[in-house]
């Protein structure tokens, strides 16, 4: 008969592999809302959500906040020189924003740099980073994977820009953005290479207030070959039901919701094939490289077509706010125009409110 310590990486395996076959039913209908915003062509447009500002980033060139609907320069985002901005996110409130500058030639390793959008304040640099990183969904804290330093965290309040917490130095490595955060920010889910029991693993569950494992488990290859090999930590969706499936102690339980409180947020990855997403109320946005079309809060359809409406060659990114209602183009990645989807036009189309000329 296995022992206790045996069945615990056998069952968080059993947990993982239905995961990975219910994973793209389950997900299909959750994540219409895209998480990453970047696609191959500038500018990379994203909608601070819980604030009004819209960051428009050139790849290896400039990155601006703006304020919307006026579309006001409210700071430049400096990182390092001629280092392209790879991905970019916030804190549930919008206060924070962090920048992920990659240098490396696999887009993994870089520079992280938060910024406090209310005051303008720069709150963090860390030129030792990777892609996995993720702010705190409770407390002004950036939790993030560094090659010299392993799953580290870090203040972002008042006398910010401290380490806080212990390192673990456990985690080897990250496999680019698997990284992901329980929903009050004590665990860590990781998917690369941590270390336990003197043994290597693929997936391990960290305590980030005394920097224990406290989950393991690694796929095998019949899993690897059979199912959609789909642990996709980015979404959240799994990662309570693993811990559940570990049979871990009850107060380990209780400290974690089962509701989903993963960040709103709303975006678009241009691709010759289009995409769509959903936000209440009616409301629905496609878009393709050659425009964008979307339904009005009152249902009304509307289309706005690169070439016959903006007389260009194509739409090169695409991004739209929380509710919908603001959607920011980019056309041949030079310009930014700001719409309301809410005010049609005498033409049935939303009116530009602004056009934005990156510097």
């Amino acid at each position: 008969m296995l022992s206790k310590k045996q069945l615990k990486p056998i069952a968080l395996l059993v947990a993982l592999g239905i995961l990975a076959m219910t994973g793209a039913a389950e997900g299909a209908g959750k994540r219409r809302k895209m998480v990453l915003w970047r696609g191959g062509n500038d500018p990379y447009l994203f909608f601070v959500v819980g604030q009004p500002f819209l960051v428009a980033a050139e790849r290896g060139r400039s990155a601006v906040l703006l304020r919307y609907p006026e579309m006001e320069v409210v700071q430049k985002l400096e990182g390092p020189a001629k280092v392209p901005v790879e991905t970019i996110k916030t804190s549930p409130n919008g206060k924070f924003l962090a920048v992920f500058f990659h240098a490396g030639s696999f887009h993994v390793e870089g520079s992280v740099r938060v910024w406090n959008t209310v005051t303008g304040e720069s709150r963090l640099i860390l030129d030792d980073a990777s892609m996995a990183y993720e702010l705190h969904p409770t407390e002004e804290r950036l939790v993030v994977w560094q090659p010299k330093g392993g799953l580290t965290q870090w203040s972002l309040g008042e006398g910010g820009g401290k380490q806080v917490g212990p390192a673990i130095t456990a985690v080897k490595s990250v496999d680019r953005t698997n990284l992901s955060l329980s929903s009050d920010g004590r665990y860590a889910l990781i998917k690369g290479s941590c270390q336990d029991d003197k043994l290597g693993w693929q997936f391990c569950v960290c305590d980030l207030d005394d920097g224990s494992i406290v989950a393991r488990t690694n796929f095998t290859d019949r899993a690897r070959m059979e199912g959609p090999y789909a642990h996709e930590i980015e979404g959240n969706l799994e990662f309570v039901e693993i811990l559940e499936a570990t049979k871990l102690p009850s107060k380990i339980k209780r400290s974690l919701r089962l509701d989903d409180t993963s960040e709103e947020r709303s975006g678009f990855d241009v691709e010759y094939q289009g995409a769509c997403s959903e936000f209440g109320k009616g409301r629905r946005l496609c878009y393709s490289s050659s425009g964008v079309t979307g339904y009005s809060d009152r249902g009304v359809r509307w289309a706005i077509g690169a070439r016959e409406d903006l007389d260009a060659r194509m739409m090169t990114s695409f991004a739209a706010s929380a509710d919908g209602r603001w959607a920011a183009l980019g056309i041949d990645g030079v310009s930014v125009l700001l719409y309301d989807t809410d005010q049609l036009a005498p033409n049935g189309k939303p009116t530009l409110v602004k056009r934005f000329e990156m510097p």
